[in-house]
């Protein structure tokens, strides 16, 4: 609270200390009321004083300690920022992140690769143009399932990690929030 604000609050204080108070009880008051303490100045002073060397500065708030227990998964984006703020200053976090990172890479590179030889092996064949469409959906429904569970399994290993926000979901807002998350957590690796 700042002077100004400190003086204004005091002086309204004052200013109501002189204004009557109502009466509750039905006996009549008493003749004479003797008027309630009107702090001295020294006092007040004192006050305001002891008030302003009590204050401390705003800080946002950080993670809270790891002694805590808290389902990170549940947490919204702006909540999670300490948590990463931490997560980023640790390298065997940044180190694991990498791996999950490489793995997906690798996963992405090796499904590729496969389709498009099932798709050249299916020319060379001689199959129908029909014919190997249907074989390439079949193959893109295996990949699909393949591609899922690699996606939950990374959202269990980085809710592991104590990444907030991941756990395996379906919930279309979670997963939007997942993907606000991991690229906040990309841009760690990047730097």
């Amino acid at each position: 609270m700042n002077q100004a604000a400190l003086e204004e609050l005091l002086n309204e204080l004052r200013s109501t200390q002189d204004l009557p108070v109502a009466s509750t009880s039905s006996h009549p008051p008493p003749s004479d009321p003797a008027p309630p303490p009107v702090p001295t100045q020294a006092q007040l002073d004192s006050l305001l004083s002891s008030l302003t060397a009590n204050s401390t500065p705003y800080r946002p708030p950080s993670a809270p300690p790891a002694t805590e227990e808290r389902d990170l998964s549940l947490l919204s984006f702006p909540e999670a920022m300490p948590y990463l703020q931490d997560l980023a200053g640790s390298s065997s976090f940044l180190d694991a992140l990498g791996e999950l990172k490489a793995e997906q890479m690798d996963t992405e590179i090796s499904m590729k690769d496969e389709r498009n030889r099932l798709e050249a092996d299916g020319k060379r064949a001689g199959l129908s143009p029909h014919a190997r469409e249907q074989k390439l959906n079949e193959w893109d429904k295996q990949a699909l399932s393949k591609w899922k569970k690699l996606q939950n399994a990374q959202r269990s290993r980085l809710q592991q990690l104590g990444v907030p926000t991941f756990a395996p979901t379906l919930d279309p807002i979670m997963l939007k929030r997942q993907e606000r998350v991991m690229a906040v957590l990309v841009g760690f690796l990047d730097d």
